[in-house]
């Protein structure tokens, strides 16, 4: 996961403008360690998935996926037994399509399906509400956490209905008691 330090998933709608060159080194040395990828719909629609090189494995009611997603290895994709008939054959066309729950997706199935892949190392790249569901679920016993040093300002502003700009920081200092990281960031 990245966030900035006021807590923002993402930039401009996708999480590539806050990581920098050593997050990517890192985020691709845990991505070479695992078995396969899971993203949510949403995260197939704004991250650039396109030409990867390692299965990726998509949740989705609607089947709504950008057209240019299936380039690379064709993902797989888990729905349910409720997807409409047409976009279930669309799909299929280009990828592998399994149901995993009758209206919502079952995270159980979803387990079942991945151990009887035998992929055993899951590296969830979705975002909060995936990992909201994961967490629900107690599927998640590993987290790792990039804090960019950026303000994204990405609420409702004073001065403008909503403004989103990104502004650097640097770290100052970081404490750790208890489990917490106590981070201070000041303006470069």
């Amino acid at each position: 996961m990245v966030s900035s330090i006021d807590g923002s998933a993402a930039f401009k709608g996708a999480s590539k403008g806050m990581t920098s060159a050593s997050d990517r080194r890192v985020f691709h040395l845990i991505r070479s360690l695992s078995d396969v990828i899971l993203i949510g719909a949403g995260t197939a629609r704004t991250e650039p998935y396109r030409n990867h090189r390692q299965q990726v494995v998509v949740l989705t009611r609607t089947g709504d996926l950008p057209a240019d997603f299936f380039t690379g290895i064709p993902p797989i994709i888990l729905t349910t037994e409720s997807l409409d008939d047409r976009r279930r054959h669309e799909l299929a066309k280009v990828s592998e399509v399994i149901s995993c729950g009758r209206h919502d997706i079952d995270l159980s199935l979803v387990q079942m399906f991945f151990v009887e892949r035998g992929w055993l190392k899951v590296l969830c790249e979705g975002g909060p509400a995936l990992l909201g569901s994961l967490n629900a679920a107690y599927l998640i016993d590993e987290v790792a956490l990039t804090v960019a040093p950026l303000l994204i300002g990405s609420g409702n502003s004073l001065l403008q209905e909503s403004q989103e700009m990104k502004r650097p920081f640097q770290l100052a200092s970081l404490l750790q008691a208890e489990g917490n990281l106590f981070a201070r960031y000041v303006t470069r």
